[in-house]
């Protein structure tokens, strides 16, 4: 009888195989979800990230069409998120005989380059742009308890539409902006204020907290679940990068400042759907029981 199986280990592969297909890993999504995520929040979440990164490939040219069609962009693998870094251009491959005579590539790196310098001109006045804009909606979304189901499902797809635009700039801003390393980030700006107010009010309770200073959920990933602890402060913090944004010499923002803005508004619209979608299932027990 022919096994089917092998037990032992192969050993009569050479070192000319060679995987062929995409490399994934958390790249710069890890950021954004650093926790694994639940199949509703995958389906809640992952779909806006997956079309604005898809988008913000497509605006700088740097990949072909059909390696953007044919690549899922972002997956998930047990709740853990992961995009394609070969688009991204965080996965070194070596080059074949073809490909480096193929004319194709030198002429889209060309025309990526010129687009390319187009856009990281004009990005962080189309980025301030975007975060006034997410910031007026924010403003006059009212009271969750508020709204009908049908008023909270139009939230839900609103605040979609707007997270597929920031996860766009938010990408482009990775990918075009020169941040250097003592660039501020949302995580020290929120564990600045966390200490403030943990000296001052000790006792306060952590969703107030958060209430009272939206950069606290940097310090949280999201999450659908409806209460959620802060993390304990540390005795010592040890050296962090600085907390605010300032213009440099030459006026210019730091572009540091224009990625952490974007990530933090994005942040704040998964809490925003989070509890938009814990308000129509309180809703639908609610009529459950009537």
């Amino acid at each position: 009888m022919t096994p089917l199986l092998q037990s032992r280990p192969i050993t009569t592969l050479g070192p000319e195989v060679q995987p062929g297909g995409p490399i994934f890993g958390p790249g710069p999504v890890a950021e954004t979800f650093p926790a694994p995520l639940s199949p509703l929040e995958d389906d809640l979440w992952i779909p806006p990230l997956r079309t604005g990164l898809r988008r913000a490939l497509a605006l700088t040219g740097m990949v072909s069409r059909r390696q953007l069609r044919d690549s899922p962009v972002v997956v998930t693998v047990h709740g853990h998120v992961a995009a394609d870094l070969d688009l991204l251009g965080l996965a070194p491959r070596r080059r074949s005989l073809w490909r480096r005579l193929d004319p194709r590539g030198p002429a889209r790196r060309l025309g990526a380059a010129w687009r390319v310098g187009r856009l990281r001109a004009a990005l962080p006045g189309l980025a301030t742009d975007v975060l006034a804009i997410v910031d007026a909606h924010l403003a006059e979304v009212p009271g969750l308890d508020t709204l009908t189901p049908p008023e909270l499902v139009r939230l839900l797809d609103r605040a979609g539409d707007e997270l597929i635009s920031l996860h766009g700039y938010e990408v482009l801003a990775g990918q075009l902006l020169d941040a250097g390393d003592d660039s501020p980030t949302g995580a020290s700006a929120a564990l600045r204020v966390l200490a403030e107010v943990r000296a001052a009010q000790p006792d306060a309770p952590d969703d107030e907290l958060v209430a009272r200073h939206p950069v606290l959920l940097a310090l949280l990933p999201p999450a659908i679940e409806p209460q959620r602890a802060l993390p304990p402060l540390p005795a010592l913090l040890g050296p962090s990068r600085r907390a605010g944004g300032r213009a440099g010499d030459d006026g210019r923002v730091d572009p540091g400042v224009v990625r952490e803005a974007l990530r933090l508004r994005i942040r704040w619209l998964h809490e925003l759907t989070a509890r938009a979608f814990l308000a129509v299932r309180v809703v639908d027990l609610d009529r459950q029981q009537v």
